[in-house]
């Protein structure tokens, strides 16, 4: 269950991130034409529209392949992959050699990627329990999270990066300032005194007293 609420907040987060842009692609696409490629390229709307709902179905495909391999299952994650290879190329086969349009080769991408993710689903299920429901309710909290995410760890840098004017000394700074004690010091479990009063210096020994 924690595999599955993990995939569920990416793929959500992920996928409600992308939203605002692209629906302002699909809104304005012959705008973004034209500012990306000159006029002539105007009529390209449709085909970039349809690019467009390509790149909403990505997160969901792409989390789905990942998480087979992190289950240890990347032989259904090929199996995945082979069925979209083989669905793209001869969908491309028949937009181009029966219809002879671009745009069919864009909707084949579509189907493509939409095969793909309802592979992944079926797969996924039969280890974790995803559904597309779950990751639509854990989109708006996942985002939030990976924003206030960001936002402190950016503030946890900024912090970083200010010195302290006057750090405080801390126990290991005591510790290494302290003298250490003497094992003789130690011996009858009394504390050691010998670096607080010192001995005193011995005499001088005086002319004759070793005779």
């Amino acid at each position: 269950e924690t595999f599955a609420r993990y995939l569920h907040a990416w793929v959500g987060g992920l996928s409600l991130a992308l939203v605002p842009l692209l629906v302002v692609v699909f809104v304005w696409a012959e705008a973004c034409c034209v500012a990306l490629a000159g006029e002539a390229y105007r009529d390209a709307a449709p085909l970039l529209r349809l690019f467009v709902v390509y790149m909403a179905l990505l997160p969901l495909d792409r989390y789905l392949g990942l998480a087979l391999d992190a289950l240890g299952r990347p032989a259904l994650n090929m199996i995945k992959v082979a069925v979209m290879v083989t669905v793209n190329i001869g969908g491309d086969i028949v937009a181009l050699a029966v219809l002879g349009s671009v745009e069919a080769v864009a909707g084949v991408t579509i189907a493509m990627t939409l095969v793909g993710a309802t592979l992944g689903v079926g797969f996924a299920k039969r280890f974790v329990p995803f559904s597309v429901r779950a990751t639509i309710k854990a989109g708006p909290p996942a985002l939030l999270f990976l924003l206030r995410g960001r936002a402190a760890a950016d503030d946890l840098d900024d912090e970083a990066d200010i010195p302290a004017e006057n750090p405080e000394p801390t126990p290991l700074d005591d510790e290494a300032t302290r003298p250490s004690a003497k094992p003789s010091d130690l011996s009858d479990g009394r504390a050691p005194l010998s670096h607080i009063h010192p001995a005193p210096p011995s005499p001088p020994l005086q002319e004759g007293s070793l005779s």
